[in-house]
């Protein structure tokens, strides 16, 4: 890979990351609102779209994976794709704390 397929793959990762943090950004609200509301249709929908963000999860973590294996980057990029993975996982677990409220609000 060249560096400018390195760097579209860099940019790839990046949009990644951003769609999976608007996603569970999407979940929080949602939660809330369903709490609030009482909505136990709206944390269905939560509960249910929790595979997405597990699933955006792994695909990112092996993106990364493969990054690091094929082009060895070093200093920035490597810290750019060793805190994308920290990230990746920090969302998921965000996410499935909108999962946890809307199962409570589901058994109130």
């Amino acid at each position: 890979m060249t560096r400018t397929g390195f760097d579209i793959a860099l940019k790839e990762l990046h949009n990644d990351l951003l769609r999976m943090g608007s996603i569970v950004e999407k979940q929080i609200h949602q939660c809330i609102e369903s709490l609030v509301n009482k909505d136990v249709e709206l944390a269905d929908n939560i509960i249910k779209n929790d595979d997405l963000v597990d699933d955006l999860q792994k695909e990112i973590e092996n993106k990364c994976i493969r990054l690091i294996a094929k082009e060895q980057p070093l200093a920035i990029d490597l810290r750019t794709i060793f805190t994308t993975t920290k990230l990746v996982t920090d969302l998921e677990r965000m996410a499935d704390y909108a999962v946890d409220i809307a199962k409570i609000n589901k058994k109130t």
